[in-house]
């Protein structure tokens, strides 16, 4: 089943859900809160540390899902959740907040939602944002379960004065980095609000993009059609029928968009640029204007029966134009191979065989660098550098077979002649002999760091993960062929190369990308899928041994900015808790038992989390640990995620 909350997978038989913390049993059959529609988390890479910078972008989707994006980008790297300073949880129906690390709380709202939204769904669906400064604090009141909410801002040290409101039926809202401007949707139009007046910017946009001070405008129309404005200046027209945003720099002043299968880029919303035609993906686009992408090559389409020669073709016809014999006349089975060569015939003739062949390219900035006429798939990219890993593959030419060689007086699959036209062997599935070479083309792994390509020397590398400074890769390699292990690798690149890579360690799990934490390389051995249990290592280092965990490495966190990993052991799967742990880089300490799935982090590495939770009253303790745990307030339901919004977070939202 999914979280009815948050949409992600839930085992069967589990109370909580492990990416959100909701109580599954009870908001199951719980009305949801009135939220921005769910981010599509298929999207996002697994290789955590380069999210691809085109779906963290809110275009396309508009206001309503960049609270949704924000949130899947905080679970993701949890030291943006937040200011260390507060916690956010929902109590009694309510909004609540404590200032860290004391323990006293008060209610921020004063009518969070109607009585159509079940409080169990609240904790993850309330969209909370603060300042860079931590001084302001925006929030929803009055959720209305069929008409939006009201949005209210207060300063984070007023305790007990009420929230000032902004707007009523807001669909979805962001906030710039200085907490004095509120960007936000109601009713189809999008408004700026200064904490004084609004203004109306646009309605009926079908995406919306904002600059980190809400003075410069990008969007498109229900035509597809894509504005620019720029303060109080009046639109500006830059294109019609575009097909869709691709990139926006970080001062706003450029923009990338595909149109009718081509790369643009406008510039202060002038006239656009063609950079290249025939645009297959465009997979990223960076600061400076550089960017990797796909055009389609030389296209030939032909059928199968171009590979097949047919030197019964005249006898054949003669036979089917005499029609059918008698059963016992000497031409019986000859008229009936003729039908079925025939069948077989017109199967192979309406069969295309369409060969596609992609040119992956460099754009410099000012002109387009072909790499290589056999592009495959990419495997991993940096967000932030021009560093760009993929595969390539070459084609081997066609069999051509003879209907001559084949014995019709049985049944011959078209679909079997077809294989044996592309090579692939009946056996090819089979165990075959390890020195047997494989029917399947060869691929080949290469680093590019801008236009400059260089060869991955390993036959059958996979799972690839560029760190932060993309100056270090991990891979897999020498998978073995009866457990889910290999041997995992590292490879610097320097000098605009990949070097030669060393080994880190053996039999290593693979359904759970190794990572980076810092310069550490954290990942898993000796998973048991029965016991749903793994090993934790750290540099060759076993860190923790029973860790829970799913086959894809599930319930493992980490703080990049703190260097912290937390981590369950003593997994009570029917009850959905465990013990927590972190490791801090020098040793395991335990956070506390029975500590549900959802727990939060903030900026500083402290978590809050839910103990002693009640099956019949979906209620539990929430505490607080720094060191330290500290019990913070009785009967809450969930905790709240609130973002901090910083100009880096939203930089990387582009």
């Amino acid at each position: 089943m999914n979280c009815p909350n948050c949409n992600q997978p839930v085992a069967a038989g589990v109370r909580f859900c492990m990416n959100c913390g909701t109580d599954v049993t009870a908001a199951a059959s719980a009305p949801a809160a009135n939220k921005a529609p769910a981010f599509d988390f298929s999207k996002i890479k697994s290789t955590i540390q380069n999210i691809p910078r085109k779906y963290l972008a809110f275009g396309g989707i508009g206001v309503v899902a960049i609270i949704a994006i924000i949130l899947v980008f905080a679970l993701i790297i949890p030291a943006l959740s937040g200011p260390a300073a507060y916690a956010l949880y929902i109590k009694d129906k309510e909004l609540n907040m404590a200032k860290l690390p004391g323990t006293k709380s008060w209610q921020v709202t004063e009518d969070l939602a109607d009585g159509d939204i079940s409080e169990t769904s609240l904790a993850g669906s309330v969209q909370v944002l603060v300042s860079e400064d931590g001084k302001r604090i925006f929030y929803p009141d009055g959720i209305d379960s069929s008409d939006g909410f009201d949005l209210y801002y207060k300063s984070t040290s007023d305790k007990k004065g009420a929230g000032t409101k902004i707007a009523s039926g807001v669909d979805g809202y962001m906030i710039t980095p200085n907490g004095k401007t509120v960007i936000y949707l109601s009713d189809g139009t999008y408004y700026t609000h200064n904490l004084k007046e609004k203004t109306k910017i646009v309605s009926d946009a079908e995406s919306f993009y904002c600059s980190t001070d809400a003075k410069k405008f990008y969007w498109t129309d229900e035509d597809g059609d894509l504005y620019y404005k720029n303060g109080k200046n009046d639109k500006v027209k830059i294109s019609s029928e575009i097909s869709y945003v691709e990139a926006i720099n970080d001062k706003f002043t450029t923009i990338h968009y595909v149109k009718d299968e081509a790369l643009y880029v406008s510039k202060n919303g002038k006239d656009a640029e063609k950079i290249a035609s025939d645009i297959e993906s465009v997979y990223a686009v960076y600061d400076d204007g550089t960017a990797y992408f796909t055009v389609a090559g030389e296209s030939d389409v032909s059928t199968y029966w171009d590979y097949v020669e047919d030197y019964n073709a005249k006898n054949d016809k003669a036979l089917l134009e005499d029609g059918e014999p008698d059963w016992d006349d000497e031409d019986y089975d000859a008229y009936w191979e003729a039908s079925r060569r025939e069948e077989v015939r017109n199967e192979l003739k309406e069969m295309e065989l369409e060969t596609n062949v992609s040119t992956l390219c460099y754009y410099n900035g000012k002109e387009v660098k072909n790499l290589t006429t056999e592009f495959v798939d990419y495997e991993d990219y940096s967000s932030d550098k021009a560093v760009f890993i993929y595969s390539t593959q070459v084609v081997e030419e066609l069999n051509t077979i003879d209907l001559a060689d084949y014995d019709f007086s049985n049944y011959v699959s078209p679909y079997d002649l077809r294989d044996e036209i592309l090579g692939i062997s009946e056996d090819a599935d089979e165990d075959e002999d390890e020195d047997e070479e494989s029917d399947e083309p060869e691929t080949t792994m290469y680093v590019a760091v801008k236009d400059k390509t260089s060869q991955i020397d390993q036959e059958s590398a996979f799972s690839f993960v560029i760190n932060e400074n993309a100056d270090t890769v991990l891979f897999f390699d020498e998978i073995d062929k009866e457990d889910p292990v290999a041997t995992l690798y590292k490879m610097a690149i320097s000098g605009g190369k990949a070097k030669k890579p060393e080994k880190v360690d053996e039999e290593v799990y693979v359904g759970r990308s190794a990572f980076f934490l810092g310069k550490k390389i954290v990942y898993l051995k000796d998973y048991d899928e029965e016991k749903g249990e793994a090993e934790l290592y750290v540099d060759k280092k076993s860190i923790a041994s029973e860790v829970h965990t799913d086959e894809y490495g599930s319930y493992i966190r980490w703080d990049s900015e703190n260097g912290n990993i937390f981590f369950f052991t003593e997994w009570d799967s029917e009850d959905g808790y465990g013990t927590l742990n972190v490791y801090n880089g020098k040793k395991v300490n335990k956070i506390h038992e029975e500590v549900v799935a959802g727990y939060k982090i903030n900026e500083k590495g402290d978590v809050l989390f839910l103990y002693d939770v009640s099956e019949k009253h979906h209620t539990g303790e929430l505490w607080y640990y720094n060191g330290k745990a500290k019990k913070l307030d009785d009967d809450v339901v969930g905790i709240v995620d609130y973002i901090r919004i910083t100009k880096e977070l939203w930089k990387e939202m582009y």
